[in-house]
């Protein structure tokens, strides 16, 4: 059941509805509930798809308070606003939602700890293979406030080996090693959006070499934003043995804070990209720096797409 925005007056109207309906399976309002609505949904045995207004720290109150043990224990989507991570933490802790499959939070301004707390609760939460979806993004479209995660933080959810897409408004401090082992542990992925922030001036860690792991490994990858660094040395040295690799579905990639090196021949770079991803049509680069040089790399690949089209046409 979907419930749109609305005027605030129709807040009891759509909690009584909820109230009276044991058997609801799916809920979506961008109206805040009632507590009398929220205990209702946490003590049903029918409810799997939970996406209301409330703030995490408003479930918590109500069940502390009104609900019987166990919460929402047949959820297996959940998308909440919160203000910080620490709340939704603890509802993790209270509720054990063994069968989630997808977390959805618009998350505020978040301290190294209480991404880590929230890692890690998921991992004793969740069932391992059930676990497809996590989306941690800004309530506005933006960024949460840049702390620069180490890598450890992020490698809490490698156990989860049927992901399929993880979206982190967040900054990890990545190379290509780590890239690697997340290619390895993510086999399923089809999406993955993590922001790798880069200071003003620096390089990013992770090159081309990343790209190949992600290729080889997820077989099902369609959707990939990164920071990357390019070097005329790995788009020669790497080049070799990716022809094989043609399995890759990415048709946009979009490269946060990439750095491009001054010698890198744009038609190599795009050879190499074309290469790597067979259906890639264009490049999204954030920074000012080459924009020339992306540009052109940007054409060519449409060039190379439109070419491919014409062949297959023909045949």
């Amino acid at each position: 059941m979907d419930f749109p925005h609305d005027h605030p007056d129709a807040t009891p109207s759509i909690s009584d509805i909820v109230v009276h309906l044991p058997s609801l399976e799916s809920i979506t309002s961008r109206v805040p509930l009632t507590d009398d609505a929220i205990v209702c949904l946490s003590m049903s045995h029918h409810l799997q798809m939970l996406d209301i207004a409330n703030d995490t720290a408003d479930l918590l109150g109500v069940l502390a308070m009104n609900a019987p043990h166990p919460y929402f224990s047949t959820l297996v989507s959940l998308t909440t606003e919160t203000h910080d991570l620490a709340t939704v933490t603890s509802l993790l802790t209270l509720c054990g939602l063994r069968n989630l499959r997808s977390l959805v939070l618009a998350i505020g301004v978040s301290q190294v700890n209480d991404v880590e707390r929230l890692f890690v609760e998921l991992v004793s939460s969740c069932s391992h293979d059930v676990l497809e979806l996590i989306m941690l993004s800004h309530p506005w479209g933006g960024r949460a406030e840049r702390y620069l995660l180490p890598a450890r933080i992020l490698k809490h959810l490698f156990v989860f080996n049927r992901l399929r897409n993880i979206t982190l408004d967040l900054s990890f401090d990545l190379d290509d090693d780590v890239v690697e082992q997340m290619a390895a542990a993510w086999p399923r992925i089809s999406c993955m959006n993590v922001h790798f922030f880069v200071t003003p001036g620096d390089h990013p860690k992770i090159t081309l070499r990343s790209l190949i792991s992600l290729v080889k490994h997820c077989r099902d990858l369609s959707s990939l934003r990164f920071a990357l660094n390019v070097s005329s040395h790995d788009l020669a040295s790497l080049k070799r043995g990716i022809d094989s690799l043609q399995n890759c579905h990415v048709t946009f990639l979009a490269l946060d804070d990439a750095w491009i090196n001054d010698d890198v021949d744009p038609a190599h770079a795009s050879s190499f990209l074309n290469t790597l991803f067979p259906k890639l049509m264009a490049v999204s680069v954030f920074s000012d720096r080459q924009r020339d040089v992306w540009n052109e790399i940007n054409c060519r690949l449409q060039a190379n797409v439109a070419t491919q089209a014409t062949a297959s046409g023909d045949m």
